[in-house]
């Protein structure tokens, strides 16, 4: 026969074990909240390096086309207008390389 105070126990522990339930599916639906806000914030911050990059080059590609222009209106035919902007555009890729190689190398 269950006394006053088994009963009392029981409850106790049962009151517990339910009160450590809720308390861990609260904190499951917080986490899913923050992880959802994480995502969200994450995409939006990959979309706009997306169209960052995407201006960029848009950007690059009037200004290459502009020296092109400007070149042939020189009197430089249009190939070989292409050709010198291209060439310079690849040079000067070379000698950011090599300047962002040789301040990596003192940083270190």
């Amino acid at each position: 026969m269950p006394t006053e105070q088994t009963t009392g126990t029981t409850n106790l522990v049962s009151n517990i074990i339910a009160h450590v339930t809720t308390l861990v599916r609260k904190e499951m639906e917080l986490a899913r909240a923050e992880l959802g806000e994480n995502l969200n914030g994450a995409a939006t911050a990959v979309g706009v390096i997306v169209a960052g990059v995407v201006f960029t080059l848009v950007g690059l590609n009037v200004i290459a086309a502009a020296l092109v222009a400007a070149l042939t209106a020189a009197g430089i035919h249009p190939f070989w207008s292409a050709v010198i902007v291209g060439g310079v555009a690849l040079v000067g890729e070379r000698h950011e390389r090599v300047i962002l190689r040789v301040s990596s190398a003192r940083q270190r």
